[in-house]
């Protein structure tokens, strides 16, 4: 602060600069700033989380479709109806990976085999990268259903998905099936299949 004299009138009075403009931020800004950003960020990683197990579920919910849709079929048609796994969606495929995709056809001969004679009813395509489902047996690649609903054989199907989403389908001879958590001997499923 200084004095300024005013001229005619005699008077010295006091000038009062404002204080110069500081650029940035103070502690508290920039606290806020941040906490915010953390708010922001944790629920986005929730909601990219929520997401991918949504995603994965409803693969686990597609093999559980047509596994319904198949035993379904054979009572109301009183025919033999077999789901298989397929990596081309025309025949089936050997080995416990059913991760190509599989396929549901009336199968008249009971051979697993989809014959010229054959109705193919659903095509399932490839599940997505990162995304694992195989027999538990290691041995089984199909899942027959009889036209009294039953199925064969026992089977269990791990499914392993991106963000640590585990789900075994287990299918009963009676022909139903169930989602679990655990394996069908109630123990933790295993992710680290071959």
């Amino acid at each position: 602060m200084r004095n300024l004299f005013v001229p005619h009138s005699g008077v010295f009075c006091p000038v009062f600069r404002a204080p110069a403009r500081q650029a940035g931020f103070n502690l508290v800004e920039i606290l806020t700033a941040v906490t915010v950003l953390a708010i922001l960020g944790s629920l986005a990683l929730q909601a990219g989380q929520l997401l991918r197990r949504e995603m994965t579920s409803s693969e686990v919910n597609d093999l559980m479709a047509s596994l319904s849709y198949a035993r379904s079929t054979a009572i109301k048609t009183r025919q033999t109806i077999t789901v298989c796994k397929s990596d081309d969606g025309q025949r089936c495929g050997r080995g416990a990976s059913w991760d190509g995709g599989w396929i549901t056809f009336v199968d008249r001969d009971r051979d697993r085999i989809v014959d010229p004679e054959d109705q193919l009813l659903r095509v399932h395509e490839a599940l997505p990268a990162g995304s694992r489902l195989r027999d538990g047996s290691g041995y089984f690649y199909y899942v027959m259903f009889k036209p009294d609903g039953s199925g064969w054989p026992n089977a269990t199907f791990t499914f392993c998905g991106p963000a640590g989403y585990r789900r075994a389908i287990v299918l009963y001879r009676t022909g139903r099936a169930r989602v679990s958590p655990l394996s069908s001997g109630r123990t933790a499923l295993d992710c680290g299949l071959s």
